[in-house]
């Protein structure tokens, strides 16, 4: 049965991509048709076939193949859904009736991810829940809410259940106090006792937030946990430390950093002034960082400003409490020891987010050094390369709930501005050398499957989401609609060359991304440091990174104002 419905999920979805409007801006039969017929007129205005045969047979032959693949996935989906039909239709599965009482759903995440239900409550019969009214019906419980629903709602939602309850029709029908009285009393006096057991819970934590309340300076359940934790971590010995206290103010925290082999014994001041101290310090910091753009070198600058932009506050505060130098007051921004940070735990997790970070700098870095010395075709693929890791980043972070939950900030964080910025510019070049390689009948075969790999390139670089309405992906496609009205070009197209010609076109028209013609497409592009000046070898990469953003934008500035 899933497998059925597999198969016309797939069928469906597939008929939606190639009967769906395109980058060309309406259907692909009717691109194909309106081209057809326009080239069909020209050669009755001019009377003359030459270099237009070639051309007709190849958008004949894209149309046909659209037609019959669309024949035949509307077939695929008669027969899944027969086959479906028949899956229940045999006299040993109807011996007893069963009703559908209940079906659960879940949003597909991982870790708790979401979950509701539609449940079926039986008319005029009084309920377990006092907001389901009387008249029974199919409800929709979804955590504390609880809304009446139908049969077709149930069978539409977007999430497929993964789980049915059913019950045999024969079965009694019980009311609530029928449910009730089966309950044993021991078990109804163990709830009652739990149930009075929380409330004098509640209570007791109640007076305590009220006792917090009245104290000189209010604490959030974060800092109580902040200060607790760093008690623990700490350890302090308060016979071998010299550690003084301010017994003039009755909430505090510990305020300091870790010593090493080379420092004097640490000083520690449990002060409330200084941890409103800390927490300034940590809100500016964030507030800082919050206004850089996604892709701002001062993010590579140092692991403060990114573990500031991930918003984790608790973290931030943390890093400053224990690696702040002493150079300066508390009360200034001292320097963080950021290398000796790698190897505390708490930091563990958001410094290989950092590092996963630095990696994906480092191949941007490196595309546009390839892009300012306008080797655009490996500038290209280095783009591509970054693009690729930093998407299997994301997807990680969204996988892994507590990473992405504990620090949302990470989603803010991108380099694909400054990729699709610079790729697009790479395409635009590579696909007009592509076209004029192939208007050359010497080199047109290599330069259809270049025009090929472009085509597969751009729409990685705009992204499937993006391509349908992107006019660079337009005018790219473009270009090659017009290839065979060049003179003696479509009457000299090989067998080889009009299957090429074929794929091309059915690639911008499709918007797919993948080929079937064996064209390998490079994974990744090899480490290759040759365009970096000897001079520059030493520099940060924060620091390389903000010199090739501005060769990169003079080049660019360069080739538009030649256009």
């Amino acid at each position: 049965m899933d497998l059925c419905r597999q198969e016309i999920k797939n069928a469906k979805a597939e008929i939606e991509r190639l009967k769906a409007s395109n980058a060309l801006g309406m259907d692909k039969r009717d691109v194909l048709r309106r081209t057809l017929d326009y080239f069909e007129q020209k050669e009755q205005e001019e009377g003359n076939e030459e270099g237009l045969e070639s051309l007709k047979y190849v958008l004949n032959s894209v149309k046909d193949k659209i037609d019959a693949r669309l024949a035949d996935l509307e077939n695929i989906i008669l027969d899944q859904a027969d086959k479906m039909h028949q899956v229940f239709d045999k006299d040993d599965m109807k011996e007893n009736g069963y009703e559908l009482r209940a079906s659960f759903h879940h949003d597909g995440k991982d870790g708790t991810g979401h979950y509701w239900a539609y449940i079926w409550v039986e008319p005029m019969e009084p309920n377990l829940l006092q907001d389901i009214p009387s008249e029974g019906g199919w409800f929709r419980f979804c955590d504390a809410y609880v809304i009446a629903s139908s049969e077709t709602e149930l069978y539409n939602d977007p999430y497929p259940p993964f789980a049915l309850m059913y019950a045999n029709e024969t079965i009694p029908k019980y009311t609530q106090d029928q449910l009730s009285e089966c309950i044993p009393e021991s078990l109804k006096g163990f709830i009652s006792a739990d149930n009075d057991f929380l409330y004098q819970e509640i209570q007791a934590k109640e007076r305590t937030n009220d006792q917090g309340t009245a104290s000189l300076i209010s604490t959030s359940d974060d800092d109580v946990e902040f200060a607790e934790k760093q008690d623990s971590a700490n350890c302090l010995d308060l016979e071998s430390s010299s550690a003084t206290f301010d017994d003039n103010i009755s909430v505090g925290t510990a305020v300091g950093h870790t010593t090493n082999e080379y420092s004097e014994p640490q000083q520690y001041s449990f002060t409330g002034q200084g941890f409103s101290k800390l927490k300034e310090r940590v809100n500016s910091k964030i507030m800082q960082v919050v206004d850089f753009d996604s892709d701002d070198y001062r993010l590579l600058m140092s692991f403060e400003n990114f573990l500031a932009r991930t918003q984790n506050q608790l973290l931030l505060e943390h890093l400053y409490l224990l690696y702040s130098s002493d150079e300066v007051s508390w009360i200034k921004n001292q320097l963080v020891d950021e290398e000796a940070s790698k190897t505390d735990d708490e930091l563990k997790i958001i410094w290989h987010e950092y590092e996963t970070f630095i990696n994906i700098a480092g191949m941007v870095t490196q595309a546009l050094s390839y892009f300012a010395n306008q080797d655009f075709s490996s500038a290209l693929q280095s783009l591509l390369d970054a693009k690729r890791h930093e998407a299997s980043w994301k997807d990680g972070l969204l996988l892994d709930l507590d990473v992405s939950s504990a620090f949302s900030g990470l989603t803010t964080i991108s380099f694909n501005n400054i990729v699709e910025k610079y790729g697009k510019e790479c395409l635009k070049i590579l696909n007009k050398a592509a076209y004029k390689k192939a208007s050359n009948e010497s080199y047109r075969t290599r330069g259809l499957e270049d025009a090929i790999r472009i085509a597969y390139q751009a729409q990685t670089i705009i992204g499937p989401d993006n391509i349908q309405t992107d006019q660079i992906y337009q005018s790219l496609g473009e270009l090659w609609l017009t290839f065979t009205e060049q003179q003696n070009v479509g009457s000299s197209l090989t067998d080889t060359q009009v299957e090429l010609l074929n794929t091309l076109v059915m690639t911008y028209l499709e918007g797919q991304g993948g080929g079937s013609i064996g064209i390998p497409s490079r994974g990744e592009s090899p480490v290759d440091n040759s365009v970096d000046d000897e001079k520059d070898n030493d520099l940060p990469l924060w620091q390389k990174y903000q010199q090739v953003c501005s060769q990169s934008e003079h080049v660019l500035t360069t080739l538009s104002n030649k256009q």
